[in-house]
């Protein structure tokens, strides 16, 4: 997850969208005990590239969101 989650901070936009892409898949087949812990973290660089990325990075960025708080569920309500 670490390298991961330091390829959204790339300053290259394809390696920020394929990051994205990654973790979209990668959170698909986590359980919540495994992305629990970097809840805060990944919220936080998904809603930048939404905000600041480019069209491609703003909607990989967009559905990595959306594919993570629909498997972390309730435990995102903080966060909201």
């Amino acid at each position: 997850m670490p390298v991961m989650i330091a390829a959204l901070d790339d300053q290259t936009p394809r390696v920020q969208s394929h990051a994205c892409a990654c973790l979209t898949n990668f959170c698909e087949n986590s359980s919540n005990e495994v992305l629990l812990p970097y809840m805060q973290s990944l919220s936080q660089k998904f809603c930048l590239l939404v905000k600041n990325g480019n069209s491609m990075t703003k909607e990989n960025a967009t559905t990595a969101l959306g594919t993570f708080v629909e498997k972390i569920g309730e435990d995102f309500v903080p966060y909201f």
